[in-house]
């Protein structure tokens, strides 16, 4: 796709995503249709499945036909297909890029199933029904967070501190197992609530947090970086030589030490500090 439809393309979507507020991926897209003047048909002869189109049905309103649904159709898949054909619909609605505008009256609306128009639908539908994402970074946008039961199949730490931290200023109150459990997480814990968050289960898989109307300013001391603390041991260790951590938390690279002194390494452990 050349750089000037793929910016027509993504102008159009900010556009219908702005003009009917839509925040966010989209799972009631035929709400979005009705409110835009459209009717969604379901056919009731079984036609061929790839005969899905889109029409006029007046100066500011459209059809779209779809095929008998289909025992193995998922939900994603038929607002996959309502969105592609909607994506026909603004392509040829008169969308002016240079000022943003759009010819209501659909003036020379046709469907048009050549192979590039249908690339160019089948990607607006895919920029229109996902949270949008740029250079590595999604990002997703709600009205409000409600507590709920979520359960990781994985212990995942990226996956339980952001679960965290979007609950804590959520309503209600959500509750996570197989939870991680690092250190990293724990510490967390005790620097969200030290802000006035409700989190129990700090260092176990079962996480509650109680969602607060707001958290307030502190100070805290984060825990030391139990990673870098490893790596200079093993550092030392692989350089014959002689290290002094200090302000470094033993219990949290034990496994690193045991394995070092098994190798023969002679290591002394005072409080908070390493040698």
């Amino acid at each position: 796709m050349d750089v000037k439809t793929r910016i027509m393309i993504d102008k159009i979507t900010e556009y219908v995503r702005k003009e009917y507020k839509i925040i966010g991926p989209i799972s009631d897209i035929e709400g979005i249709v009705v409110s835009m003047g459209g009717i969604i048909v379901e056919k009731t002869a079984i036609d061929d499945l790839s005969d899905i189109w889109i029409r006029k049905s007046g100066k500011e309103s459209f059809e779209i036909f779809l095929p008998p649904v289909q025992i193995s159709w998922t939900i994603e898949r038929r607002n996959f297909m309502i969105a592609h054909e909607l994506g026909h619909l603004f392509l040829h609605m008169g969308f002016r890029i240079n000022d943003d505008k759009w010819n209501n009256q659909m003036k020379g609306f046709y469907r048009n199933n050549d192979a590039e128009t249908n690339y160019q639908a089948n990607e607006f539908a895919k920029a229109f029904l996902m949270p949008e994402e740029e250079y590595g970074e999604i990002y997703c946008n709600t009205e409000k967070i409600v507590g709920t039961q979520i359960h990781l199949d994985l212990p995942s730490v990226g996956a339980t501190e952001n679960i965290i931290l979007a609950s804590c200023l959520g309503e209600g109150t959500t509750v996570i197992t197989n939870a991680a459990r690092e250190p990293e997480i724990e510490d967390m814990i005790k620097y969200l609530n030290k802000m006035g968050a409700k989190i129990n289960g700090a260092g176990t898989d079962k996480v509650e947090i109680i969602g607060v109307k707001r958290l307030a300013e502190v100070s805290y001391n984060i825990m030391p970086d139990r990673i870098e603390a490893g790596s200079f041991l093993c550092f030392a260790a692989a350089t014959k030589g002689n290290i002094i951590l200090e302000d470094v938390n033993a219990t949290h690279i034990t496994p690193i030490i045991n394995k070092l002194e098994e190798a023969e390494c002679k290591i002394e452990i005072n409080k908070n500090k390493i040698k």
